[in-house]
């Protein structure tokens, strides 16, 4: 894309293919939908999201082909380049948002189902909508780009923070009522989306002759937050219940925002020697 795409464009380009995922976790939800409702057999699920994963990557394949080598100078080789102080807003907005996403995407649903669901709706379809909504809300993230612009980075970033706390907190506050589940899953699809935009452009804009390698740093930081986000929530969930492990998970972004100043969330290159 950095070969491909002009600079002007590529903030947009990056948001379309982040957000491209809620689409596959909508269409995910409306299959378990139909199993729960209609007794749809699970294999006819799979074999559909891996027919279409094989066409993904039968399109790839033929979209890739006219795009030329990368001639690597020894700067763009060099990962320590990304060692910058002016990086550490990135890393540091990437474990966030991994750590809290996480923690939502493997506990959340759970934590409604025990709680009864909600009215007019079998329990077991509850996961279903969790992602129905995730997912339809997520496509949001298409306006990343448009939104930046209107209101700058550092504003988003903080309403962001904010849309992810507040989605945590409604599990443990909410967890049995429409507005709690719909709300709590449509700003997590927003913060999920978006978020992850915002990575993929923020990364390009601060190193653009690494940009690969620095949105790679940037999702390894989302990663940790991913692995350990769930592994201490488990043990906090059993030591002090879930509803106060929501609702300490929401800390997290709620004080990354808090923290957050406009110079740390900057679009102009950082010093690469």
């Amino acid at each position: 894309m950095h070969r491909k795409v002009e600079d002007k464009d590529r903030p947009t380009a990056l948001s379309v293919v982040s957000t491209g995922t809620g689409i596959g976790i909508a269409l995910a939800g409306l299959a378990a939908l139909a199993m729960v409702l209609s007794g749809l057999p699970w294999r006819f699920c799979w074999a559909f999201f891996a027919a279409a994963s094989g066409i993904a990557l039968i399109g790839n394949c033929l979209a890739f082909r006219s795009v030329e080598r990368d001639c690597s100078s020894g700067l763009k080789s060099a990962w320590s380049n990304l060692a910058q102080r002016a990086a550490i807003p990135l890393f540091v907005i990437g474990f966030a948002y991994g750590t809290g996403s996480a923690i939502y995407i493997s506990f959340a649903a759970d934590y409604m189902v025990s709680a009864g669901g909600v009215a007019g709706l079998p329990v077991a379809a509850t996961p279903a909508l969790v992602y129905i909504c995730y997912g339809l809300v997520g496509l949001s993230g298409l306006l990343t780009k448009r939104v930046k612009d209107r209101i700058g980075l550092p504003m988003l970033l903080r309403l962001l923070m904010l849309a992810g706390a507040l989605s945590l907190a409604l599990v443990a506050i909410a967890p049995d009522t429409w507005s709690g589940l719909i709300l709590s899953a449509a700003l997590q699809g927003l913060h999920v989306m978006m978020t992850s935009a915002v990575l993929a452009f923020w990364s390009e804009r601060l190193f653009p002759s690494l940009p690969s390698r620095s949105f790679t740093v940037a999702l390894l930081a989302a990663a940790a937050g991913s692995v350990l986000g769930p592994a201490l929530a488990g043990v906090a969930s059993d030591a002090f219940g879930a509803g106060a492990m929501f609702i300490g998970t929401a800390l997290l972004p709620a004080a990354t925002a808090i923290m957050l100043r406009d110079h740390d969330a900057q679009e102009r290159p950082a010093n690469v020697e």
